[in-house]
C-alpha cells in the first residue's frame, strides 16, 4: 500500500525543491553579500601591485630675497623635477597573487554559502513534508478513533463495556488532537524558515514520498577533495599567504627612488652665458623600521600557512566523521522505511482488521483493539519519519560531497 502510493509524487517534490533552492541561491542577502565581495576583491587585484605615482615638481629656486627676481643672479631660475620610486623585481607579480588568490578564497566561501544555503532548504522542505505527512496519517487515526469511541460508547450505555474502555479512548483521542497542534506550530515554523531562505510565502509538498536508497560511501572522501569549495578555498588561503611571503621578502629590501631635474635660467654674464642645468640622483632609505616590518610580515604569513594546513587536516577529519554518519543514517533510514512499508505496517493493518472483527463479535477485548490501533499509527508516523530521512540524508550528502552523490549501485 504505501510504498505503491510513495512512488505517485517523488519526481515532483524533486522538482519543487530544486526551484525552492535556485530562488534561495538567487535571491538570499547572504550570498549577494559575499558575490558583492568577490567583486570588490576582483577589482582590487586589477591594480595590486602598482607602483607609487610618479612625482612631478617645479621649483622657483635661488631668487634673491630682497626682490624675488630671476634676473638678478646667474643662479636663480626655474627648475622642473620628476622622481619616482622604484619596487624590488617581483614585487608587483606577487602583490597581484597575493590578491588574486584571496579573490578566489571569497569565491570558495560563495561556493560554501551556497551548499549550506541548499541544505537549510532542503532540510526544512522535506521536514515540512515529514508534518504535513504525519498530520494527515494522525488526522486519519482520530478520525477512525473517534468512530470507534462511539461504537465503545453505545456499548457502555447498554453494560456491554465498561466505563474504562471508554476514558481510554478519550484520552488517547485528546493525546491525537493535540498532537495536531504540534505539528501546526512546527509547520509554521518551517514555512517562516523556508520563507526566509527563498523569499516565498507558500509552499506544496507531496501527500506521499518514496524512500531513496543510499549509495556507496567508500568513494566519498575522495570526490570531496575534488568537489567541495572549502578546499578550493584553503588552496587560495595557502597560496595568498605564499605569495605575502614573497611580497615580505621584497619590502625587506631597500626601495631606491630616482629623480631627474631641468632648471632653466635667465641671467646671461661675461663668465656664465646662462646654460641651463639637467641633474639627476638617486636616493636609498637605510632599512630600519621597514626590515624589521617585513621580518614580521613574513613570519606571520609562515604562521598563517601553517594554520591553513592544520585547518584543511581538520577538515578532513570531520569529513571523514561525517562520511560515516551520513551514511548510516541513510542506510539505516532506507532499511526502516522498506521494512515498514513491506512488511510491519502491511501486517499490522491485517492485525488491526483481525482484532477488529473479533472485538465486534465479542471475541477480542478492548485492550487487544487499542493496542493494534496505537501500534499501526506509531508504524504509521515511523514509516513517513524514515522515508523522509533518506531524503534528509541525501541533501547531506549533497553538501558534504559539493556535488551529487552517485546513486545506488552506480558508485565508481
Amino acid at each position: 500500500m504505501w510504498i505503491v502510493l510513495l512512488a505517485l509524487s517523488t519526481s515532483s517534490a524533486a522538482d519543487n525543491l530544486a526551484e525552492l533552492q535556485e530562488q534561495a541561491l538567487k535571491t538570499h542577502p547572504t550570498l549577494e553579500a559575499r558575490r558583492s565581495r568577490v567583486q570588490e576583491i576582483e577589482e582590487l587585484a586589477r591594480v595590486a601591485g602598482a607602483w607609487t605615482d610618479p612625482v612631478v615638481g617645479v621649483e622657483y629656486s635661488n631668487a634673491p630675497v630682497n626682490s624675488f627676481s630671476l634676473a638678478q643672479h646667474p643662479m636663480s631660475g626655474v627648475q622642473l623635477k620628476v622622481q619616482q620610486k622604484l619596487r624590488p623585481l617581483g614585487w608587483s607579480g606577487a602583490k597581484r597573487d597575493a590578491v588574486s588568490a584571496m579573490a578566489e578564497a571569497a569565491r570558495g566561501d560563495v561556493g560554501e554559502s551556497e551548499l549550506e544555503l541548499e541544505l537549510l532548504v532542503a532540510r526544512s522542505w522535506w521536514m515540512l513534508i515529514r508534518v504535513r505527512q504525519t498530520r494527515t496519517l494522525t488526522a486519519a487515526h482520530l478520525e477512525r478513533i473517534a468512530n470507534l469511541r462511539e461504537a465503545v460508547t453505545s456499548r457502555y450505555q447498554v453494560g456491554q463495556s465498561g466505563q474504562s474502555s471508554v476514558l481510554r479512548l478519550q484520552v488517547l483521542e485528546d493525546r491525537l488532537r493535540d498532537d495536531l497542534l504540534e505539528f501546526d506550530r512546527d509547520e509554521a515554523a518551517l514555512v517562516a524558515a523556508l520563507t526566509r531562505a527563498t523569499g516565498l510565502d507558500s509552499f506544496e509538498t507531496p501527500e506521499t514520498s518514496e524512500p531513496i536508497a543510499a549509495p556507496d560511501a567508500s568513494d566519498w572522501e575522495k570526490i570531496i577533495r575534488d568537489t567541495r569549495p572549502i578546499f578550493d578555498r584553503l588552496d587560495a588561503l595557502e597560496a595568498s599567504a605564499e605569495a605575502r611571503v614573497r611580497v615580505a621578502k621584497a619590502d625587506a629590501l631597500p626601495d631606491p627612488s630616482v629623480w631627474a631635474g631641468y632648471r632653466m635660467r635667465l641671467v646671461q654674464t661675461a663668465t656664465d652665458p646662462g646654460t641651463d642645468f639637467v641633474s639627476v640622483g638617486v636616493g636609498v632609505p637605510i632599512p630600519t623600521g621597514s626590515g624589521r616590518r617585513a621580518r614580521g610580515e613574513k613570519a606571520a604569513q609562515l604562521q598563517v600557512i601553517e594554520q591553513v594546513r592544520r585547518q584543511r587536516e581538520a577538515v578532513l577529519d570531520l569529513v571523514e566523521a561525517e562520511v560515516i554518519r551520513i551514511s548510516s543514517d541513510w542506510e539505516r533510514a532506507y532499511s526502516k522505511s522498506t521494512t515498514y512499508g513491506t512488511s510491519l505496517i502491511p501486517s499490522a493493518e491485517s492485525v488491526l482488521e483481525a482484532t477488529t472483527t473479533d472485538f465486534s463479535v465479542g471475541r477480542a477485548g478492548f485492550a487487544a483493539l487499542m493496542e493494534a490501533e496505537i501500534a499501526l499509527l506509531e508504524l504509521d508516523r515511523n514509516l513517513v519519519n524514515a522515508t523522509t530521512s533518506t531524503h534528509i540524508s541525501h541533501a547531506e550528502a549533497n553538501a558534504l560531497l559539493g556535488t551529487e552523490p552517485a546513486p545506488a549501485g552506480d558508485a565508481q
